[in-house]
């Protein structure tokens, strides 16, 4: 699972999407053959209509339960906005 942590220095918010009844970073899952990076560009620009730059790898957590699940957190910026978002 890969996620981005999109901070906005101006306004001091930070980018979150609302997933079934909690609120979350953008990200998902890797599709097959699919690096962390691209992953996590897909997915958020699916959620959010936002192009993002990746830039550096900020955390790791794993998940330890019927499977072995990973979750990566990159740090990024909003390099293209389609829409206005506002909170």
């Amino acid at each position: 699972m890969v996620y981005v942590l999109v901070f906005d220095q101006h306004t001091e918010k930070i980018l979150v999407v609302e997933n079934l009844n909690s609120w979350c970073l953008p990200g998902g899952k890797r599709e097959e053959c699919e690096s962390l990076i691209d992953a996590t560009i897909r997915e958020a620009k699916e959620e959010t209509e936002l192009e993002v730059e990746v830039a550096e790898l900020i955390n790791v957590n794993e998940q330890i339960a019927e499977k072995h699940i990973l979750f990566f957190t990159f740090r990024g910026y909003i390099i293209e906005e389609k829409k206005r978002i506002t909170i």
